[in-house]
């Protein structure tokens, strides 16, 4: 099945007030490639820049980051005392409050704040699909097998809230969500360490 964000695009169409489509696309083209095979998931830790993706992880979960730590999933050991109780980290209940919060404070308690992430999450699109095969296939090893689902997850965690700031014209918020949405071109997050919850774990090539 090819990746289209068509369906996506409709949804902006249709939602008055919605940022211009043209300036939420750009920010989606790594992901269809993604999705359709056509580029490589994961990008040598060499290739990245540590600070401005520290600095993306902070402004986005509104939690302190003093560093990052960038694990080969190749050949990724996960040590013990990172890991939580359930190692689904809870790292898409921070987002989804960062979000929440950042959308009362600009339309106020009634505002149906969910229906906005729901309205994307629920949108038939096969550009979803795409992307968890890809992620799933290019994660997937024995030695992540406690972690088997999280990195998709928290990538779609991250794309949802990008795409309904987008859609709520919250400038700010979809600027500071689209610095960590691009960030993670090449790069998978993994979450917060248990032993020190200002050190974040992500995976690379």
């Amino acid at each position: 099945m090819h990746a289209d964000p068509e369906p996506i695009e409709e949804l902006f169409a249709a939602t008055p007030g919605a940022l211009p489509w043209k300036r939420v696309v750009s920010c989606l083209a790594y992901w269809v490639d993604v999705a359709n095979g056509d580029t490589e998931l994961f990008k040598p830790a060499v290739g990245i820049d540590v600070e401005a993706y520290r600095l993306a992880v902070a402004a986005a979960t509104g939690r302190e980051v003093a560093r990052v730590i960038f694990v080969n999933r190749s050949a990724a050991i996960l040590r013990r005392n990172w890991l939580r109780d359930d190692p689904w980290d809870p790292l898409e209940d921070i987002f989804s409050t960062s979000f929440l919060t950042s959308l009362q404070a600009r339309f106020g308690d009634g505002h149906p704040r969910h229906r906005l992430v729901d309205s994307i999450h629920d949108v038939d699109d096969s550009l979803w699909d795409g992307l968890w095969g890809s992620v799933m296939d290019s994660c997937w090893a024995p030695h992540l097998s406690r972690l088997w689902a999280c990195p998709v997850n928290n990538l779609l965690a991250c794309l949802y809230p990008t795409l309904a700031f987008a859609l709520a014209d919250d400038k700010e918020g979809f600027r500071r969500w689209r610095t960590f949405l691009t960030v993670q071109e090449g790069v998978l997050n993994l979450g917060f360490t248990r032993n020190d919850p200002t050190t974040f774990i992500a995976l690379c090539a």
